[in-house]
């Protein structure tokens, strides 16, 4: 799978026209997506038609396929017997504009009529919406369309509001170095075999194509050529496409295409600039194959902007200019590029009778000898080496205390401060993510019973909710808002915001960038003024903190901040790693240079520069599911007058020459520990769709250096539960016992599917670090032992799954010590002091629903419905309540989810799998109340206690305003219940609403009453049906008087023998007519995924369609 294909809605909505240039003409609109058309019907004899046609397209494709795809609406005056047809005018957009506006669409926006011919200002306007959907998805209606301008709504990227106007976009295309035809997938460079090819540069924007003369013969062609595409300013295409073209004979071949993002070369500010780029050198890779470098090209763009033109000037069109040649101003300097591999495992088994070597590339630098170590001494590269067989998918490399180094020498412009200054911004970013997420396991911490709450709040807060929104959703879980911890969390980051924009405003401002372009300058400027603003606002929210809509801010700073990191204008090639079989190249990787880059400041420095980290290697660019092979190894890449700095990231533990240790290709380890590995995973959750039935058959495997294991496979589980240790012993690890602590060897850690007829599937895959304890470190709190946290698998950038475990590194101890290696079992569960304490709870299920068996899985218990017999006559259960018990550990967090899983009853007990819904289970849990905690939310809210034995009494008070209602509250054990009538502050009448029937509540309540005889303890009073109610003075929240009116009943001593449920009696439930569900929806609607992996499944699509429960969930 080289990229995930999806399937994309694309909908157009023509509404009307106005202000037609052509009085009284006859008029149809043609809607064109890529290669497909529709149109609408003729309006005929005015300007202002009214079209409202609606016309959907449907393409499966990947998304990156999908933005390179146009849309064009034209007006046109259909032909007839006496005329031809003729074009009033049209609109041209691409996909990339819709997918950057909010949801991905264009509602009630007005679109500019223009002609190709020529230019005299629009020709008339057209009201459209345009949006982008996946398969399923609604469109979302925005809010604050109240008004039908047509200058307040045009089709225009967001911020901008004006009219379009004419604008010349200039690219200059100077030369290309070091151009390759095709990919080489041998180890030999095939630069000096053969002429060149033969090379053209085609550049794409708004539409419209331009390319350069053919340079035949050439890997390094000098084209000196201008480029000129005419259209309007502001653009509706927001990236520009630049491909390196190859001419055979009559065929075109695309061997590289770069994308140029608009927003990232231009600034819509006031005090912004218009689109600009270079010149400088854009560093091209294959998009196919095994991928690499493709060459370089010398490239440069302008935008000039013309208010007044002549009314027969084209509004589009290209040119094809010469220009001089370009004098290079740069400075360049000596660099070098040091790599050391610490080892390399998960190797296929498709190399089984080859050797194997690795090999490091840098731009065109295939292959780096040194005259010093030898003719035949490839700097650059490994040795060959056989791999060895550890299990019976993988093998791994014997790099034991000899470690291969590899060294790369090259001469490159001195541009470094562009990546200086991304890695900054990045740095910024990722702190500010990390200061949020310690500040919220700070809070679980010091706040075990909230923790699910004090979660569900932090996350509010980085969605831009207020403190408001905030407690509303603490209060419909029955909680008060305490957010102390909340504003520390937030101030801390405010403070460090402040820091490190002041920081970063005193390096950037001694950047100089008189050699550099354009686009530098203004990015400095741009940058500045960005961080300047960010330091002033955040100023002012750390004086006023206690402001509500400071929680609000946090992450739009983050935001802003983090638009600023990428800089489209390349600096260095990216680094190239290669894995060899025999001599040919199977598999790579690719690493962005400024991620390793060394600067003497450690704020500009890249994030992996000098530390071990681990690469996985793919056969694809794309493709990222089929593993060839996991690396650890370390990296370094700087100045050559900073090779001093380099020797320095070598780990302690290892021995080298300085002098010789960029010749020398091995550097010797002094120092060994022997560990082994406890992998202790407990219990997973699979997204579903890996098997017919739309469950999977899971197993976890743990693979590190030489040794793997495997859990025991879970069958037909969503939410496998495993609860086993796995024990990988004698595993070797070299240098400093600090160097150890600090860069912890990772653990790969994957996810299957077994299938018994073909080939297992892979559910995810992911790199774990684990906890690492010597021999003299204690195993006590509070690092150890390590506590159970949910790890999510990918499978490429989609998560698939997540495995509750937890890793730990120990060292081998001696025979002396009390702290062993436990004995080896087939199945060794996970210790007590670290597995989750488990406390027994029950689930209740009310189901409504329109298909006919719901299951609930939790754990290992199921939960199965009765089966409707006909539900489209009376989609109710025969037992609509059921409940079962489950053991669900103490702490929230470890808790699994809830499957509800939904089949079609067929005949002859065959049930057809028709949807799964995965929940978390939090939401639905129960917490009693304490005596304090009801004493302390009825003081806040100021009810006022009544006596339950005057309830029955007032029916006229209670007809006239609908205050009274009784809840159960709990004051010990749940044995021991009692009820009070409390007096809502709110006088609202409940029956006149505008928004419900008061028929409805009458019959609703009557119904409640009519079982409360065989259920004393649930008690509602009725208001009186001749009683005339007032209209109400303020609205009331009707959901949540409702919820607490289904909540509320409880078990008793007296009923404990009896089969009674919080939602009441199972036989005495009344039965409700459809016609009150479709005037009151309470019901929390599961959606049921129709996902699934099976190919063969296609065929019955058709039966699969969405379905939807409705059910009332209590875990008490």
């Amino acid at each position: 799978m080289a990229e995930k294909t999806e399937t994309f809605l694309i909908t157009v909505a023509v509404l009307e026209g106005r202000h037609y240039i052509w009085t009284n003409m006859d008029s149809a609109v043609v809607v064109k997506v890529d290669q497909k058309k529709r149109c609408t019907a003729v309006k005929y004899s005015t300007d202002c038609p009214l079209y409202n046609e609606y016309f959907v397209f449907e393409f499966s494709t990947t998304l990156e396929n999908m933005l390179e795809k146009r849309i064009m609406l034209t007006v046109i005056q259909p032909r007839s017997c006496c005329r031809r047809r003729k074009v009033l005018g049209d609109l041209n957009i691409d996909m990339a504009t819709l997918w950057s506006q909010e949801n991905h669409q264009f509602y009630h926006k007005w679109a500019i009529l223009g002609k190709k011919d020529n230019f005299s200002g629009p020709r008339g306007y057209l009201k459209v919406d345009i949006s982008m959907l996946a398969k399923g998805q609604v469109s979302k209606i925005p809010f604050g369309v109240l008004n039908d301008e047509i200058e307040g709504n045009l089709l225009l990227p967001d911020g901008l509001y004006q009219e379009r106007q004419k604008a010349i976009y200039q690219f200059d295309i100077y030369k290309g170095e070091n151009l390759e035809e095709k990919p080489n997938i041998s180890v030999k460079d095939n630069k000096t075999q053969g002429g060149g090819p033969n090379t053209y540069i085609e550049v794409t924007f708004a539409g419209q194509k331009v390319r350069t003369s053919i340079k035949k013969n050439t890997h390094s062609p000098v084209f000196n050529e201008r480029l000129t595409i005419m259209d309007l300013f502001p653009p509706l295409s927001q990236r520009i496409k630049i491909e390196i073209c190859y001419q055979e004979s009559c065929k075109k071949t695309i061997n590289a295409a770069r994308f140029l993002d608009l927003k990232l070369i231009s600034n819509d500010k006031e005090e912004g600039f218009l689109p600009t780029f270079g010149p400088t050198y854009l560093y091209m890779y294959f998009n196919h194959n095994l991928g690499g470098f493709a060459g370089k090209i010398l490239v440069s763009m302008d935008t000039e902007l013309h208010d007044i033109l002549p009314t027969d000037c084209k509004t589009t069109g290209t040119l094809v200019q010469s220009i001089p040649a370009i004098i290079e101003e740069q400075r360049f300097e000596d660099v070098i590029l040091f790599g050391m591999i610490f080892g390399a495992t998960a190797i296929s088994k498709s190399c089984f009778d080859r050797v194997v070597s690795f090999r490091m590339t840098f731009g065109n630098t295939l292959i780096q000898k040194n005259a010093d170590a030898g003719e035949n001494c490839i700097m650059n590269s490994t040795n060959s080496m056989k791999p060895k067989k550890f299990s019976k998918e993988y093998y791994y490399l014997p790099v034991e205390n000899e470690k291969p180094s590899l060294v790369i020498t090259k001469n490159l412009p001195s541009c470094k401060k562009r990546m200086y200054n991304s890695n900054m911004l990045f740095k910024i970013t990722k702190e500010l993510v990390s200061i949020l997420q310690k500040g919220i396991d700070a809070v679980l911490k010091l706040n075990p019973q909230s923790g699910t709450l004090k979660f569900f709040a932090l996350r509010f807060v980085l969605q831009k909710l207020k403190i408001k929104s905030i407690q509303e959703q603490f209060e419909s879980r029955g909680y008060r808002l305490s957010c102390g911890e909340i504003y520390d969390i937030v101030i801390d980051t405010l403070y460090f915001i402040r820091s490190s924009a002041r920081k970063y405003i005193d390096i950037v401002e001694e950047y100089s960038f008189e050699n550099g372009t354009k686009l530098d300058r203004e990015r400095q400027k741009m940058c500045l003024k960005e961080m300047t603003s960010i330091l002033d606002r955040v100023t002012k929210m750390c004086a006023n903190r206690a402001k509500k809509e400071t929680l609000g801010k946090i992450q739009t700073l983050c935001n802003r901040i983090e638009a600023l990191v990428f800089d489209i204008q390349d600096c260095w090639p990216d680094i190239h790693l290669w894995m060899i079989f025999g001599s040919r190249k199977v598999a790579f990787c690719q690493i962005p240079a400024r991620e390793i880059l060394y600067s003497p400041i450690d704020e500009e420095k890249g994030e992996y520069c000098g530390k071990m980290r681990t690469i996985c290697f793919y056969p694809h660019p794309k493709d990222k599911t089929n593993l060839s092979c996991k690396m650890d190894l370390l990296l370094w890449l700087g100045a050559e007058r900073h090779k001093n700095d380099c020797f320095t990231s070598i780990p302690q533990g290892f021995t080298f020459d300085r002098d010789s240790v960029l010749l020398s290709r091995k550097i010797l380890a002094e120092q060994k520990y022997e560990f082994y590995l406890r992998a202790h995973i407990f219990q997973g959750k699979i997204s579903p769709g890996f098997d017919r039935t739309g469950l999977a058959d899971t197993y976890v495997r743990v693979v590190i250096r030489d040794k793997q294991k495997e859990t025991r496979p879970i069958n037909a589980k969503l939410n496998p539960l495993w609860d086993q240790t796995l024990i990988l012993p004698d595993l070797a690890f070299y240098g400093s016992k600090s160097y150890l602590m600090e860069n912890v060897p990772n653990v790969l850690m994957e996810v299957w599917d077994r299938d018994q007829c073909k080939r297992d599937d892979t559910v995810g895959r992911t790199l774990v670090t684990p906890l690492m304890k010597f021999r003299d470190d204690p195993y006590a709190p509070p690092k150890f032992p390590p506590k159970l946290s949910w790890i999510k698998t990918y499978d490429g950038a989609e998560v698939l799954g997540e495995i509750l475990a937890a890793f730990e590194y120990i060292e081998i101890p001696k025979p002396e010590d009390e702290f062993q290696i436990p004995l080896k079992e087939a199945i060794c569960p996970i210790p007590p002091d670290i597995k989750p304490q488990m406390v027994l709870h029950r689930i209740e299920v009310l189901f409504w629903v329109n298909r006919p068996r719901i299951s609930v899985i939790c754990e290992e218990a199921i939960l199965v419905s009765e089966t409707i017999e006909n539900a489209k006559k009376h989609p109710n259960f025969i037992n609509k309540c059921k409940s079962m018990d489950v053991v669900l550990p103490l702490e929230k967090m470890y808790a699994p989810p809830l499957v509800m899983k939904i089949q079609d009853s067929r005949r002859f007990g065959i049930y057809s799998y028709a949807g799964v819904h995965i929940s978390d289970i939090h939401s639905y849990v129960f917490y009693p109340l304490t005596r304090e905690e009801r004493n302390r939310r009825l003081s806040e809210y100021s009810l006022v206690k009544r006596n339950s034995d005057s309830s029955m009494g007032k029916y006229e008070e209670l007809s006239k305003s609908f205050t009274t209602t009784t809840l159960i509250m709990q004051t010990g054990s749940f044995q021991d219940m009692k009820y009070q009538k409390v007096h809502f502050k709110d006088d609202t009448p409940l029956a006149t609403l505008p928004r419900y029937n008061s028929s409805w509540w009458k019959n609703y309540l009557k119904g409640l009453c009519s079982y409360q005889s065989k259920f004393p303890y649930y008690t509602c009073d009725i208001p009186d049906e001749q009683e005339v109610v007032k209209p109400p003075k303020k609205k009331f929240n009707l959901e949540n008087l409702f919820k607490n009116l289904c909540k509320c009943s409880r078990k008793t001593k007296s009923e404990a023998g009896k089969s009674v449920s919080s939602l009441g009696t199972y036989e005495s439930l009344p039965q409700y007519d459809p016609e009150l569900e479709e005037d009151f929806d309470w019901w929390t609607k599961f959606y049921a995924s129709l996902s699934t992996a099976q190919e063969d499944l296609l065929c019955e699509a058709a039966d699969r369609k969405p379905h939807t429960l409705k059910a009332s969930l209590h875990l008490e």
